[in-house]
């Protein structure tokens, strides 16, 4: 009986554990057009080794991706984009001077408004969303100036496996 109690004790700590990593995995920004708006604000302030914190995972590619050749592409592509962040010494995620103001955009893959809100992104997006599984929630966000809609562009913003990740021109994998 003691060693009954034992293994429970054990099993309960062990599930107690995963359950603390997990919570500590999960952003402080909600996944809205708000969160993203406050993260956009912070992205600026941080270090290139924070941002590539964001890179994805091959899980969390797969879990953006319908197939897994598709996923491989897109994880391929983001290590790449990934490398060019060792050599810079701050954020390259920031307004130019007076582009003070963040508008964000939103696409949700097989939303019942994906076809208006594709609009809002880059062209090549159109092909990319087809390989893409339904229900990811993508974003954009802009650094403008206060009254205009054009401004730094941002895109390829996601939140996978309770974590925001960033493949920015995520359609530029799926070129071919």
């Amino acid at each position: 009986m003691q060693k009954l109690n034992y293994k429970i004790n054990l099993l309960v700590l062990a599930l107690w554990a995963m359950v603390s990593a997990c919570q500590g995995q999960k952003t402080k920004y909600p996944n809205t057009k708000e969160g993203v708006m406050q993260m956009a604000q912070a992205l600026g302030e941080v270090s290139p080794s924070d941002i590539k914190k964001m890179a994805p995972t091959m899980e969390d590619c797969k879990a953006i991706m319908k197939n897994e050749e598709d996923a491989k592409k897109l994880h391929e592509y983001s290590e790449k984009g990934y490398e060019r962040l060792t050599k810079m010494s701050e954020s390259p995620i920031r307004g130019r001077e007076g582009q003070t103001e963040i508008l964000v955009n939103q696409l949700t893959v097989g939303g019942e408004n994906m076809a208006e809100e594709l609009k809002e992104f880059s062209g090549g997006y159109k092909k990319a969303v087809e390989k893409m599984k339904a229900g990811i929630v993508m974003y954009e966000f802009n650094f403008v100036e206060p009254g205009e809609t054009r401004g730094r562009r941002f895109d390829g913003l996601m939140n996978v496996n309770n974590k925001w990740v960033l493949v920015p021109k995520f359609w530029r994998a799926f070129r071919n």
